[in-house]
Formats: structure tokens, C-alpha cells, sequence
């Protein structure tokens, strides 16, 4: 939450019962979003704290990442059901955001690419119920999993994780990453996919639909 609220006191809007600021408390390497908390209030007061210029300057840069490009991706990140999509999407924002300021996104490419569990073949079913996806992107995934002839990235490995080239990633979707074993994770966790044979429109009356939407 005092991230969100930071996030809306730095783009100049105001907060139901004022603004006010929190003391720092403990960071760690292991707690990023700390370290883009306190960075936001140090470039908030940075008059005050009389930083020299390539301080400012560095802050700024942290700052307008986060503002960016880091928020929208963190705190959409709960959805369970719009993870894979998510993923693509902040790819994407960090790939466009190579042009603003391409050492801190080669950085945050690289260490992001080692956490790209939900676009392996199996998790990438998810999408499924994706409810927020186009019925196109939603047939391409079902495409995907029943093996139907459609465009397709192929994984460079059989892993949990997926490899992703910098030159797919402009034009990469869901719909590109699901193959035949995406229907794995359906035979994991036993949902039943007799849906997969009705028009997409109908899922969201059909009993197995809603339950296996309900597990996930």
C-alpha cells in the first residue's frame, strides 16, 4: 500500500485523508520494492536532503522506472488468472522502455527472464481463463493446446521456465507461447476440459469451466 500511495504522490494527485510519509524501516537485497519505496521519497525530498547532482539524477532515473513500468507490473501481479499475460505485457513496457534508459532495462531483462514460470508450456494454460483476453488471443491458446495449425514461438528447452528471444518479444502473445503440452496443466490439476469443444462465448455457463476457473 505505501507503495501505491507513493506512486500517486509522485504523479501529483492526492490521497483520501492527506499525505503523509512513513519512517524508513529495514531493506535487504531481497526486498526490491523497499528499495523503490525509499528511493521515491528520497527524490521527493531531495531539495531538502541537498543530494549532489548525479544523485538526483540517478534517483530520478530509479523513480520514473518504477512510475513507469515497475507499478502497473507489480500490483497487477495478484491476478492469478492474468499471470502469463501480465508477464508478456511487462516485457513488452521494459523492451519499449530500452529507448528512455537501456542500462537499468538491460538489467531488469536479464534478471526477469530468470522468473518466467507462468509462459513455460505448462502454466501458460492458465490463460484459458483469462476472461480480460480477446475470444482471438483465447481461441489462439485453445489452438495452441489442441494442436491446431497457428503461429507458435518454440521453446528452446522442455522446462518449467521459458527462454525468451529480445527480437520475439515486440510481437510476442500468450496465443505464441501455448503448444500441445500446455494441455499438461489441465491433467495435473484434474479439470476436466470437455469445454474445450463448445464456442468460447458458452464457457462461462459450462460447470467445468467454472470450476477449474474457481481452482485456479
Amino acid at each position: 500500500m505505501e507503495l501505491l500511495q507513493l506512486v500517486v504522490i509522485a504523479l501529483g494527485g492526492d490521497l483520501d485523508g492527506g499525505i503523509s510519509f512513513r519512517s524508513p524501516g529495514d531493506t535487504s537485497d531481497a526486498r526490491w520494492m523497499a528499495k523503490a519505496i525509499y528511493s521515491i521519497k528520497m527524490f521527493l525530498f531531495r531539495k531538502q536532503a541537498k543530494f549532489s547532482e548525479q544523485v538526483e539524477e540517478n534517483l530520478l532515473q530509479i523513480t520514473m522506472f518504477v512510475l513507469k513500468v515497475y507499478a502497473k507490473a507489480w500490483f497487477s501481479a495478484t491476478d492469478a488468472l492474468a499471470a502469463p499475460r501480465n508477464d508478456v505485457n511487462f516485457l513488452q513496457s521494459l523492451v519499449q522502455y530500452k529507448s528512455v534508459n537501456n542500462d537499468l532495462v538491460t538489467v531488469a531483462l536479464q534478471r526477469f527472464s530468470e522468473h518466467l514460470w507462468y509462459l513455460g508450456e505448462q502454466n501458460i494454460g492458465i490463460s484459458i481463463f483469462d476472461e480480460e483476453l480477446s475470444l482471438e488471443m483465447r481461441q489462439a491458446v485453445l489452438d495452441g493446446i489442441l494442436n491446431r495449425e497457428k503461429e507458435v514461438i518454440p521453446p528452446k528447452q522442455h522446462s518449467k521456465k521459458r527462454v525468451i528471444q529480445l527480437e520475439d518479444i515486440p510481437s510476442l502473445n500468450v496465443g505464441k507461447l501455448t503448444t500441445q503440452r500446455s494441455r499438461e496443466f489441465f491433467d495435473i490439476l484434474g479439470i476436466d476440459t470437455s469445454f474445450f469443444e463448445i464456442p468460447i462465448s458458452e464457457w462461462k455457463d459450462n460447470l467445468h469451466y467454472k470450476h477449474g476457473k474457481k481452482l485456479i
